[in-house]
């Protein structure tokens, strides 16, 4: 295609029967490009007013509105909206050039012109046009319709009748009387944090359903019709189903759980608590109303002020041993990915059971001289952290260089309302390493397939179950469990294991005749002669799955069995001779 002899010119018109008139859209000349730059929509005062091409029209038509503007100088992304009984005129010209205009999702209403000598040439099914270039001149399509509301009408144009479209027209085919009149497809409601738009139109932002204390809910909004026209003027209402909500727009300080309000451009809802129930949890819907007609429904939280701290034990915590310090447990920073293990846990709830955001500190009157304090590294309850792994708060404990627990222990916490809020008592139990170990077998015989379970349990330097962060294998000192009983293993000791509640347990699979065998378990990282610790070894027997029986056996029931008969034969002998 040349660029430098080719000059063409595209009008759109949409046209449809409503009670103002005829409805058209017209465009300026584009030179080469055929690009709409800025489409503006007229109701024509007259119906049945004749289309125009002229891409003017008198300021008494009536502007509705811009529909579409192209900024790439393409050609291809041009872009209407139109009413389903309407009609959309297109006219191409060229002066050396043949033409092609193509449609899919609506037809030609009437048979293509041309205002040149061309040679006109029509599809049988109403969907393409094409013009010779003899003499130039242009093709015209009197009109294209649309198939129906909701199929998009696009008409693409090509010089030379070739297969490169030249420029595009999409159409958006609306139901009539659609304008005005909210669409949801066109418009995008969701709950956002900070109100702003949400980052996938009608999407709701993870988690933001829920908020803490005497923080609000917001529902963003933008109201648009059919045509993505904004309902200017129209009438929005937002309610909430319970009476201890405070419902407002865009930010502003409401009182009550009702809010009117004329849509001018997008904006948001905010349900907060009211006054009388500050600090206390408030749940519900909000219900946003567009003229009359409900669009959206949300059920939102706003948590109430902490009530409840609860502490669950998970680890054995480690005894304050010369050199220790609280690396061991890792780094509260980094526990995201894995890399923080505290002894405990807790969470953090409102009066309605709630999960609350808190930061905990050591009720120092229930310290004593095993435990002396929390340690340097400890977490905060996040419950509405998007990370998993920081919703729950975590606590870590200086102990003494002794092995011992503490039964009372408490933490505590201010509520909203500057109440103390302490949490149960619970226990810290603080020892050291494993230094000495032994093994058992969760069953003496075993039969050929099994699973067999080897638990190895550790002890500190005080004869007291191990703290579970000491580490009992390595790469280098890799723990072994072997035996001429064992066929595979399930679970082997591997580098970085570590006990939990002072035992870990590893499987194995019997696999071997039936007999007696030996286990023999060895943890080089837990050997020493300071402790007297060496590998042990552990008897097991094997049993067959099956049931054997042997040529004793055998020849043993027939004798039985030849036994059992004979005095059978005997007691009837005797019944005879009694009857005679």
């Amino acid at each position: 295609m040349s660029t430098k002899t080719m000059k063409q010119r595209i009008a759109v018109v949409a046209v449809s029967a409503l009670t103002a008139g005829v409805l058209s859209v017209a465009s300026a000349p584009v030179a080469n490009s055929a690009v709409i730059t800025n489409m503006n929509v007229f109701a024509n005062t007259a119906n049945g007013g004749a289309y125009s091409l002229s891409g003017t029209s008198s300021t008494s038509q009536g502007l509705i509105g811009t529909i579409a503007a192209n900024t790439n100088g393409t050609g291809l992304a041009q872009a209407i909206a139109m009413y389903s009984n309407g009609v959309v005129l297109v006219a191409t010209t060229s002066a050396t050039t043949a033409q092609k205009i193509s449609i899919s999702g609506g037809t030609f209403a009437a048979t293509c012109t041309s205002t040149g000598s061309g040679t006109i040439v029509m599809s049988a099914d109403l969907t393409s046009c094409t013009a010779a270039a003899v003499g130039g001149g242009s093709v015209t399509a009197a009109a294209i319709k649309p198939s129906a509301a909701g199929t998009a009408l696009v008409i693409t144009g090509y010089d030379d009748s070739g297969t490169v479209a030249n420029w595009k027209i999409t159409a958006t085919v609306v139901a009539v009387g659609s304008a005005g009149t909210f669409s949801a497809s066109k418009s995008s409601i969701a709950l956002t944090a900070g109100g702003g738009a949400p980052a996938t139109a009608n999407v709701d932002d993870p988690g933001a359903n829920v908020v803490a204390n005497t923080a609000c809910v917001e529902l963003y909004y933008s109201a648009n019709d059919a045509l993505g026209l904004p309902l200017a003027g129209s009438s929005i209402i937002a309610k909430g189903s319970n009476s201890a909500m405070a419902l407002t727009i865009g930010g502003a300080t409401g009182t009550l759980p009702i809010v009117t309000g004329t849509y001018s451009t997008a904006t948001y809802i905010s349900v907060c608590q009211n006054a009388a129930n500050v600090n206390k949890a408030v749940t519900g819907t909000v219900t946003l109303t567009v003229d009359g007609v409900d669009v959206a429904t949300r059920t939102v939280l706003i948590t109430g002020q902490l009530a409840t701290i609860t502490v669950v034990k998970d680890a054995i915590s480690v005894r304050g041993d010369a050199g220790t310090d609280n690396a061991i447990y890792g780094d509260f920073a980094a526990r995201n990915a894995g890399t923080w293990v505290p002894s405990h846990s807790f969470t953090a709830k409102d009066a309605a059971g709630n999960l609350v955001a808190a930061t905990v500190s050591i009720d120092t009157t229930t310290l004593d001289a095993q435990v002396i304090g929390l340690s340097a590294d400890n977490g905060a309850a996040d419950p509405l952290n998007a990370d998993p792994d920081l919703r729950v708060g975590g606590l870590t404990f200086s102990c003494a260089d002794t092995s011992g627990e503490n039964t009372k222990l408490k933490v505590k916490a201010t509520a909203a309302d500057t109440t103390t809020i302490y949490s149960n008592a619970f226990t810290v139990t603080c020892a050291g390493n494993a230094v000495n170990y032994k093994a058992s077998t969760d069953k003496a015989v075993y039969n050929t397939g099994d699973v067999m379970t080897v638990t190895v349990t550790g002890t500190d330097k005080s004869g007291k179950p191990a703290n579970d962060y000491g580490i009992i294998s390595t790469t280098a000192k890799l723990g072994t469990i072997a035996s001429g009983a064992i066929a595979s293993s399930v679970s082997a000791p591997a580098d970085g294991n570590t006990l939990s509640a002072g035992s870990k347990t590893y499987k194995y699979i019997i696999g071997q005749t039936p007999g007696t065998y030996t286990i023999a378990v060895d943890f080089p990282v837990m050997n020493s002669t300071t402790y007297s610790q060496t590998a042990l070894t552990l008897p097991v027997s094997v049993a067959s799955a099956t049931t054997t029986v042997s040529n004793a056996d055998v020849l043993k029931s027939i004798v039985a069995l030849i036994a059992s008969i004979n005095k059978q034969i005997q007691a009837l002998q005797k019944l005879i001779l009694a009857r005679r």
